[in-house]
C-alpha cells in the first residue's frame, strides 16, 4: 500500500467480488500512516457490499455497504444507501442512511436523511429535522470535576466575658404601702377610765 502524495495515508476500499457476501470477523487496519503518528486512515465499505460478522477498523469508516453486525471504530459514517442492522461504537458516530440496533458513541449526528431505530448512547447528541428516528436515548455518565477545596473559615475573634447587672429593686420593696383610699391615718389608742389631761399651757417663765 502506498501513502499518497500529501503523506495522509489512502483510503482502503472493501468492494464485492461477483455479488459475493463476506462473512466472519474482519479487522482492517492501515500501516500507511506517517511515521510517529496514530492510525488515522479513512475505510471505504462501497454500495454493493454485504458484510456478516464484526468489524474493527482504525481511523474512519465510511460505509455506503450494508453491514449486519458489530462496528467498532474510530469514527464511522453511515452514508446513503448505506445500512447497518447491529451495533456500532465510536467516538464519532454520523448516520445519514439506515440503522438498526445499538449505538454508542460519544458524539452523535443523525442527519435529515438518518433511519434509526434502537438505542442510542451518546455524550452529545444532534439530530437534524427530517430524521426519521424510533429509538431510546440514553446519555453516558461523566465522572464529575473534582470540587474545589473549600476555604478555611477566619478565627473567631475573643470575646471577653461581661457580668450581667444587677436588675432593679422592685418599687414593692423600696416603696411603703399607700394607706386604703378614703382612710387617714391611724389614731393612738385612748384607754378606757383614763382622765384626758389637756395639754400643758406655756406660762410665764417657762
Amino acid at each position: 500500500m502506498q501513502a499518497s502524495r500529501d503523506g495522509r495515508p489512502p483510503d482502503r476500499a472493501i468492494r464485492p467480488q461477483s455479488g459475493a457476501k463476506a462473512k466472519g470477523q474482519m479487522t482492517m487496519s492501515n500501516s500507511a500512516t506517517r511515521p510517529g503518528t496514530a492510525a488515522t486512515g479513512r475505510s471505504n465499505l462501497v454500495a454493493g457490499t454485504r458484510l456478516t460478522g464484526d468489524l474493527t477498523v482504525p481511523g474512519t469508516l465510511e460505509l455506503t455497504g450494508h453491514v449486519d453486525g458489530r462496528i467498532a471504530a474510530d469514527a464511522v459514517s453511515v452514508e446513503e444507501p448505506g445500512s447497518i442492522n447491529g451495533e456500532i461504537t465510536a467516538a464519532i458516530v454520523s448516520i445519514k442512511g439506515a440503522f438498526g440496533g445499538r449505538i454508542t458513541g460519544g458524539a452523535v449526528k443523525l442527519l435529515s436523511t438518518a433511519r434509526v431505530t434502537g438505542e442510542v448512547h451518546y455524550d452529545t447528541i444532534m439530530i437534524e429535522s427530517g430524521a426519521q428516528v424510533d429509538a431510546t436515548f440514553t446519555q453516558r455518565k461523566t465522572e464529575p470535576p473534582p470540587p474545589e477545596p473549600t476555604p478555611a473559615p477566619p478565627p473567631a475573634a475573643s470575646a471577653t466575658p461581661t457580668t450581667p447587672s444587677a436588675p432593679p429593686p422592685s418599687p414593692s420593696a423600696t416603696m411603703p404601702s399607700a394607706a386604703p383610699k378614703g382612710e387617714g391615718a391611724a389614731a393612738p389608742k385612748r384607754t378606757e377610765g383614763a382622765p384626758v389631761m389637756p395639754p400643758p399651757m406655756p406660762g410665764k417663765g417657762s
